[in-house]
């Protein structure tokens, strides 16, 4: 999915060093791991089968139909980024 909309944050050098460790510990972008800590985040504040994103009633997978693929093609998306980034470093 692509992304147009930029977000942007202050942090200070402790949560910079956070990230950039957890980053590491995923093997992702920063950006990345802030998507998986949202994501994540949102999936322990919504009630045991709700949808992350809306709220409304989903299955096993977390997500309502509408949002489900949605959140899909997030995660092929960040897959194959990191495949071409895993490529890109070998032939370096």
């Amino acid at each position: 999915m692509a992304r147009y909309k930029r977000f942007t944050f202050l942090c200070d050098p402790d949560e910079r060093r956070i990230l950039a460790a957890l980053a590491k510990r995923l093997e992702r972008s920063q950006s990345d791991s802030v998507r998986w800590l949202i994501r994540n985040a949102a999936a322990e504040l919504q009630p045991a089968g709700s949808c992350v994103v809306c709220g409304m009633p989903a299955g096993d997978r977390g997500a309502c139909p509408e949002h489900l693929q949605m959140l899909e093609r997030i995660e092929l998306e960040a897959e194959r980024k990191n495949a071409q980034e895993g490529s890109h470093a070998r032939q370096a």
